[in-house]
């Protein structure tokens, strides 16, 4: 299942500039689609960073236990032809895939940007049922008075902490590499990050045309691949 969402605002049109091809690839790939706009716990725009922990529980506790494919507002499955299920299997034994989040080549420090949650597993289950709880243990008080950033901690350094203090999550983790995803140039699933020099204009612009030009690869793929498959199959049945 894939798995997107944003609060109301600005963030809310950013993810529907990617959803298309989010969803298309999804489709494609047998997964469902899943999205929530607004805020699931809490009273300012940037709370909905704990939608995706909320919503991921949600899952698990309806009794879902394939993997969960979460993709931040600003991320996008950049190539459409990417083998998802292969590479799952390939991974079967993981609670969680998720990239690097900075370069000092920890295990605990990951980005949730983009990540693989795989609920068969045991150990997936209770890494997200600690998350939560994590993230309930921030009362309604406290939230209410933490309109700006990390006013109160937001969520990957939540799961940076009890990835620090629970080592044993780490054994059934695999960080991919930064340039298979979690990257602006990555070569499965682009994530445009904030950054001082890009305004939300750029950021949106930049989505733009990374999946316009992977339309276009896509397009081309498949207008020339298609008819030389029937016509070999033609040769083939004749």
């Amino acid at each position: 299942m894939m798995l997107q969402t944003a609060d109301g605002g600005a963030y809310a049109d950013m993810l529907a500039v990617g959803r298309k091809a989010n969803e298309s690839y999804a489709t494609a790939q047998g997964l469902g689609y899943q999205c929530f706009i607004g805020i699931k716990r809490g009273y300012f725009p940037w709370h909905a960073a704990f939608n995706k922990v909320l919503l991921t529980r949600e899952i698990m506790a309806a009794g879902y236990r394939g993997w969960v494919f979460y993709l931040d507002a600003d991320a996008f499955v950049y190539d459409q032809e990417f083998e998802l299920v292969r590479y799952l299997k390939s991974h079967h034994d993981k609670a969680l895939i998720a990239g690097p989040g900075g370069t000092g080549g920890e295990r605990w420090d990951i980005n949730v940007g983009v990540f693989l949650v795989n609920l068969r597993m045991k150990s997936a289950r209770q890494l997200i049922e600690h998350w939560y709880s994590d993230v309930m243990g921030t009362t309604d008080d406290q939230l209410r008075q933490a309109p700006a950033w990390y006013d109160v901690m937001s969520d990957q350094p939540r799961l940076h902490r009890i990835l620090q203090e629970n080592p044993h999550y780490q054994d059934d983790l695999h960080i991919a590499e930064r340039s298979f995803f979690n990257d602006y140039k990555a070569s499965f699933v682009r994530q445009i990050f904030r950054s001082p020099d890009l305004s939300m204009a750029d950021r949106i612009a930049m989505m733009k045309a990374d999946i316009a030009l992977t339309k276009a690869k896509y397009t081309t793929a498949r207008q020339f691949y298609l008819p030389h498959f029937f016509r070999r199959l033609r040769v083939k049945r004749g």
